[in-house]
């Protein structure tokens, strides 16, 4: 069963919106600092904002959410794609090619869900994987959906989606900000994904006011939102699936005040990434590498000049860094360097003060980044079960029975979550 949860007048307001579509340029923008306003500032403005990512399968626990803050974690990116929605559809969105309104059961449980937050603490990012015209490739039989990017009538259902979603959240104190769509790739739909900053700007003229114009995109949805709810903040990612690169394009800010700016580092990705453990791990960290046919080298250094990347955009537009969030970052748990280089990425990120969200906190499916079992594969002496029993509670969503702890692969992490906690606890008992 599904229902709009708008009022009819809001409706009718969105709708002569929809029909003007966004081609024209907007208004420039009188105040060229963008600020969080007051309802924001309580939350990222104030410190450096430290979480994890939940992209899990099934709907988290209490004891998830009370393990996390348990370390020390202040916020979770918290993903419900991947959950099975008893009406049988996509979850929240039900069909994702011709969006009428939100679930109202998958709201229920999304509430549920948010309220366990709550619970422990903690303050949630509501990010979706999928948007109607743009289904997560794993959900979509490994084959790539651009449609949001190649037809603007996605852009209205989507932005009708995200309307709904802030009508019904817009008063949720836990709710901090919303991630209007996890790693969007507009560039993927015309072959393109990397190049230098002249050949992304030159890119990026070409699809000016085209569907597959995103900061356009992003404007409009954040208009959608807006008639609903003026203040959460708005949380977008750069292009390139959000890489610390993604925004060189942006030519401005976005014309919202309320935005957050999210980037991923997993760079090298070929060095980082599964693919890296598959091809027996040959690309070492700090060194020397053979990518994409060139030869660089990743250091200390090298991570910090990538970090600085989105920082330096931002720097440039007038954006605080209380505005930049590096949403994800990590490596395949297996490489042995894999702590070395954490402590370079979260050294960097410190001492830029920028919020970050590590990926990912015990999955219930997929134990790669999954820093709390070690750096071993699967075995009775590294994860305490088999290594069948393993693979069967990875293929049931029912590794979270999998014992973890604090390992030596975690301490990057775990000692900045704890030392943050120690920092929340002497700040309350001070006079």
């Amino acid at each position: 069963m599904r229902r709009s949860f708008i009022p009819k007048i809001v409706t009718c307001i969105f709708a002569v919106l929809s029909a003007c579509k966004p081609v024209s340029a907007p208004e420039p923008n009188p105040d060229p600092t963008p600020t969080l306003t007051q309802n924001a500032i309580d939350f990222w403005a104030i410190q450096q904002r430290v979480g994890a990512n939940s992209f899990n399968d099934i709907p988290p626990s209490q004891d998830y959410f009370n393990a996390l803050a348990e370390y020390g974690g202040e916020w979770v990116r918290l993903s419900w794609t991947k959950w099975e929605s008893p009406s049988g559809g996509a979850f929240l969105i039900d069909d994702p090619s011709n969006y009428t309104g939100l679930v109202e059961g998958d709201v229920l449980i999304l509430k549920r869900v948010i309220a366990r937050a709550e619970q422990s603490g903690l303050k949630v990012v509501l990010t979706p994987l999928s948007l109607p015209g743009a289904v997560w490739t794993q959900h979509n039989g490994d084959q790539i959906d651009d449609r949001l990017y190649s037809d603007k009538k996605y852009w209205e259902q989507s932005g009708a989606f995200w309307r709904d979603m802030a009508f019904i959240f817009k008063d949720d104190p836990t709710v901090v900000a919303y991630n209007l769509l996890n790693e969007p790739t507009p560039e993927r739909a015309v072959g393109y994904e990397k190049g230098t900053v002249e050949e992304d700007i030159s890119w990026y003229q070409k699809q000016k006011d085209t569907a597959g114009d995103l900061p356009a995109l992003y404007n409009y949805i954040v208009e959608s939102i807006r008639l609903v709810d003026p203040e959460t903040a708005i949380m977008v990612g750069g292009g390139f699936f959000a890489n610390p690169k993604g925004f060189d394009y942006f030519q401005e800010s976005l014309e919202d005040k309320n935005i957050l700016y999210d980037f991923h580092m997993y760079q090298p990705w070929a060095a980082t990434s599964v693919q890296n453990v598959r091809n027996g791990s040959k690309l070492d960290y700090p060194g020397e590498m053979k990518i994409w046919g060139r030869t660089e080298i990743w250091d200390a250094e090298r991570v910090s000049q990538t970090i600085r990347q989105p920082f330096d955009w931002a720097s440039k537009h007038g954006i605080p860094k209380s505005q930049i969030v590096m949403g994800e970052f990590g490596c395949h748990r297996y490489l042995k360097w894999c702590p070395i280089y954490m402590e370079d990425v979260l050294s960097a990120a410190d001492e830029l003060g920028i919020h970050w969200a590590f990926y990912t906190f015990r999955s219930d499916s997929w134990g790669g980044m999954d820093y709390e079992l070690g750096n071993q594969p699967p075995s009775k002496a590294s994860t305490g079960v088999s290594v069948q029993s393993f693979w069967e509670l990875s293929d049931e969503n029912r590794l979270s029975e999998v014992p973890r702890s604090n390992t030596a692969a975690f301490e990057p992490i775990s000692r900045r979550l704890l030392a943050k906690k120690a920092s929340r606890k002497s700040e309350r008992s001070s006079p």
